[in-house]
C-alpha cells in the first residue's frame, strides 16, 4: 500500500513540475505567476514524498529542495508590492505645451553645440580653413614667402597631362 501511495504522489509531483515547466516554456505564464509557483511547490513536495515512500533518498532530497525553492517564490511573490492603480494616484496631471505650426522644408532649426572633447588638443578653434595657416603664423613669415604663397593661391590649377594614343 505504501508503494502505491508513493507512486501516486511521485506521478502527481512529476506531472505538476513538468506542467509548470511547459507553461513557462510556451510563454503562457511568467515566473512570478502564482499558479506557476504553486505547481512547482506542490509538485516538488509531492514528488519528494513519493520518492521518500519508495526509499529513493537522493530523489526525495532533490525534490524537497525543489519544493522549498517554489515555497520561497510564493513567499517572495506575496511580499512583493503591487504597483499603485491609476485610480489611487489621483489628479496628478501637468499641462504639456506643444508648439504647432506648418512644416516648412526650407527652414532648418538647429542648435549649435560645442563638443570640446572632439577637437584635438591645442587645435586653433578660430581657423576657418584648416589647410590655410593662421593669420599670426603668416604675419611672422618673411615678405618673400608671403608673396610666393599668395601667387600660388591665385595661379590657375595646372591641367593634368593628357595621354597621346
Amino acid at each position: 500500500m505504501e508503494a502505491m501511495i508513493g507512486s501516486i504522489l511521485g506521478w502527481i509531483g512529476t506531472f505538476g513540475t513538468l506542467s509548470a515547466y511547459l507553461m513557462i516554456l510556451r510563454g503562457w505564464v511568467n515566473p512570478a505567476n502564482r499558479w506557476y509557483l504553486a505547481l512547482n511547490t506542490v509538485g516538488g513536495f509531492a514528488a519528494s514524498a513519493g520518492a521518500f515512500a519508495l526509499g529513493a533518498v537522493p530523489a526525495a532530497t532533490s525534490n524537497l529542495v525543489w519544493g522549498l525553492i517554489g515555497l520561497h517564490g510564493i513567499i517572495a511573490a506575496a511580499r512583493a508590492k503591487t504597483p499603485a492603480s491609476v485610480d489611487s494616484i489621483g489628479d496628478c496631471t501637468a499641462p504639456i505645451f506643444v508648439v504647432q505650426r506648418e512644416w516648412d522644408p526650407t527652414v532648418t532649426e538647429a542648435t549649435l553645440i560645442d563638443l570640446p572633447w572632439l577637437t584635438p588638443a591645442g587645435a586653433d578653434a578660430g581657423r576657418e580653413d584648416p589647410a590655410e595657416p593662421a593669420a599670426a603664423e603668416r604675419a611672422s613669415e618673411p615678405a618673400a614667402v608671403q608673396a610666393e604663397a599668395s601667387a600660388a593661391q591665385s595661379a590657375p590649377a595646372a591641367s593634368p597631362p593628357t595621354a597621346l594614343a
